[in-house]
């Protein structure tokens, strides 16, 4: 029978150089969550069609056997634009984002995911995605390059705590200690999508501005046309 405790759905996807030297940092993780009686999923996914299929199909398999909600954990190379697969493929944060929303829905907007790669913080891009719905509760990962030793100490740290009832925040905090790596961040996906909304208002705010300006500067007699008004004050010519 299930205990109903969340269980951690890993989807690993490493360079073929790790690959060959045997550096599998989702497998060593999956093998300190037996050890500590933590339920998980692991999946080696090369290429784009496994990691699709990692993350639609076989997640949905795992959340009808145990009954309960996942964490998904992805270690993979990771840059600004997304994450790198062990075939060269690229899922792009807004990739990411789409395929993760089902899931963040029917958790309404609570899934924590945890992205073991460079640079993974940059995966808070998923929450700038437009539409509804949500994409991440909790996303935990590294503001820059982290090596795989660091990685794997920090989140069997995180996940062990986790586990014992830490709340996410003092798990990230267990994983800097543990790690030595203080790069380590939890980003909450509402704050980051209220703040980038937020941005983006401004920003249209000045480029309404500036094209006000704009229409209403000499542009126009100096061309012999007259612009469209838009509600400006009247200019002579």
């Amino acid at each position: 029978m299930s205990s109903g405790a969340p269980f951690v759905h890993i989807i690993e996807s490493p360079a073929p150089e790790d690959l060959v030297e045997d550096r599998c940092e989702g497998r060593i993780l999956g093998e300190a969550l037996s050890i500590a009686g933590i339920q998980h999923v692991y999946s080696l996914a090369v290429n784009r069609d496994m990691f699709v299929y990692s993350i639609t199909n076989r997640l949905l398999d795992a959340v009808m056997k145990f009954q309960s909600a996942p964490i998904l954990h992805v270690s993979a190379h990771g840059n600004v634009e997304g994450i790198t697969l062990t075939s060269g493929e690229q899922i792009t944060w807004r990739r990411l984002a789409d395929l993760a929303r089902p899931l963040a829905n029917a958790l309404e907007g609570n899934l924590i995911v945890c992205l073991s790669a460079c640079g993974g913080a940059a995966g808070c891009r998923m929450a700038m995605e437009p539409g509804n719905g949500h994409t991440f509760g909790v996303l935990v990962s590294n503001t820059t390059g982290v090596s795989w030793a660091d990685a794997a100490v920090a989140y069997v740290a995180f996940y062990h705590r986790l586990f014992r009832g830490s709340s996410v925040a003092e798990a990230t905090e267990a994983m800097k200690l543990a790690s030595g790596d203080q790069n380590f961040i939890l980003l909450l996906g509402s704050l980051v999508k209220s703040e980038w909304n937020r941005w983006l208002s401004e920003r249209q705010e000045f480029a309404v501005q500036a094209v006000q300006e704009a229409l209403g500067a000499d542009v126009g007699k100096a061309s012999g046309c007259r612009l469209p008004n838009y509600g400006l004050p009247a200019t002579d010519g």
